[in-house]
């Protein structure tokens, strides 16, 4: 399974300086990839609304 965590501006995420080397974002897609049972082509989207490493960008 292609997890994708969402950078649409709706979450916590893509505005964190934390961002481009997130351990939660590692360690979340590591773990789904090890105990989710691909099927065909599907992709997993993920958004994080609060975070308790959560740095604003500027």
């Amino acid at each position: 399974m292609d997890v994708k965590f969402s950078v649409q501006g709706t979450g916590a995420c893509p505005l964190c300086l934390h961002r481009s080397d997130c351990r939660i974002i590692r360690k979340t897609a590591r773990q789904l990839s090890r105990n989710v049972k691909e099927k065909h082509d599907e992709v997993m989207e993920l958004v994080i609304y609060r975070c308790p490493e959560f740095e604003e960008g500027k």
